[in-house]
């Protein structure tokens, strides 16, 4: 194999497949990157197995070939070259890097023993905006659960259906769903690993064509650009979440974002350390917010706010509530509350066209010192 190709340009292509590489694994050949060539066009692929990451780059090429070369410092490698032609040439497992007067040999394995993709994809995937689907990850991604006893919490629910995409994930402590109406194709359903999430938040960051999605096997795909993630999703079934949204949070008030945020987290510096919990007060045109916690002190902030209903007290954890009003890009934010065992809604007052989305953070009990 045998090809020239713009320094940039492969660190880009590297960047979007090198993160899947494994520190460790039992098995070498996933500390490697397979190359292929053919003609001018350079497919890179990275795998541990349950996600495989292929992404396509235009090259020079003059011999076609296939390799595997070791990843992380191949990758490193590339990255700190200056910007420049770079020459690959490769003989039996061995491959040669040369940019200017700096030549490096990497040994690589045999590249019949990179695991192959376990799945095909049939072509009948739904399309949708690459913009449309990197905020619902943005939006949902922090409320995965990392919890191992709650395998099938700890990834996210995609879903597409003749009312578009969802996406929903929870933690048990917080729920979010997100909504992207209009979207047409084959039905969806599956649970995708928090790992996956991760890898399409970054990448598709520095994307905005489109995306399809497509199901294969026991694997998801997602193909935008000139690059294509294939993963097994979780086993499931996910929860049934619409039961622990409540239909009867009547009691709604509108909150500055920015001001709730700053004042969450000042109070919440004297709250207790394993429970982080506040108090909210809720009354005619006022809301407070409190925390009392022996041996260590206590705060109260009070905020004005538009509001005419029953007074309320509810407790909730600090770090979770102020986790969910960051994930919520709207200047004021729409909370409605039922009573003190009754889980919050929060949704922005505004938002982009007809998406939709929805926070539920669940309830901590009342202590009288707090």
């Amino acid at each position: 194999m045998k090809f020239s190709i713009d320094k940039d340009r492969l660190n880009d292509t590297l960047t979007a497949v090198a993160a899947i590489i494994p520190q460790r694994s039992t098995l070498p050949i996933l500390s490697t990157l397979l190359l292929e060539l053919e003609g001018n066009r350079l497919r890179i692929t990275a795998t541990d197995l349950d996600v495989y990451v292929v992404t396509d780059v235009e090259a020079d090429g003059s011999e076609d070939g296939v390799v595997t070369v070791p990843g992380r410092r191949f990758f490193e490698i590339v990255k700190e070259l200056p910007s420049e032609q770079l020459s690959l040439v490769t003989d039996a497992n061995q491959t040669t890097l040369t940019c200017g007067r700096r030549t490096y040999r990497f040994l690589g394995m045999t590249a019949t023993d990179f695991p192959a993709i376990p799945t095909s994809l049939s072509g009948t995937g739904v399309e949708l905006p690459v913009a449309a689907l990197l905020r619902g990850l943005q939006h949902t991604t922090f409320a995965v659960s990392t919890d191992e006893a709650r395998p099938n919490l700890q990834g996210a629910l995609v879903q597409i259906s003749a009312d578009g995409l969802r996406l929903v994930a929870s933690d048990s402590h917080r729920l979010v769903r997100y909504d992207f109406p209009g979207l047409t194709g084959e039905p969806l359903k599956a649970i995708v690993p928090l790992k996956t999430l991760q890898l399409l938040l970054r990448n598709l960051a520095s994307s905005d064509g489109v995306a399809v999605l497509e199901l294969a096997g026991n694997y998801i795909a997602c193909s935008y650009d000139n690059t294509r993630v294939y993963s097994r999703i979780l086993e499931g079934p996910f929860p049934d979440y619409e039961k622990v949204i409540p239909s009867d949070n009547t009691n709604v008030f509108t909150l500055d974002r920015e001001e709730g945020i700053r004042a969450l987290r000042r109070v919440s510096v004297l709250s207790h350390s394993q429970t982080h919990q506040v108090r909210l007060s809720v009354e005619k045109g006022a809301l407070s917010i409190a925390t009392n916690t022996p041996e260590v002190g206590d705060a109260v902030e009070t905020i004005d706010i538009d509001y005419e209903g029953e007074q309320i007290d509810i407790g909730f954890n600090a770090v979770y509530l102020l986790e969910v009003l960051r994930h919520i890009a709207s200047p004021n934010i729409v909370i409605r509350l039922g009573g003190s065992t009754h889980a919050g809604l929060l949704t922005p007052e505004s938002i982009d066209g007809d998406e939709s989305y929805l926070c539920l953070v669940m309830p901590l009990r009342l202590y009288s010192h707090t």
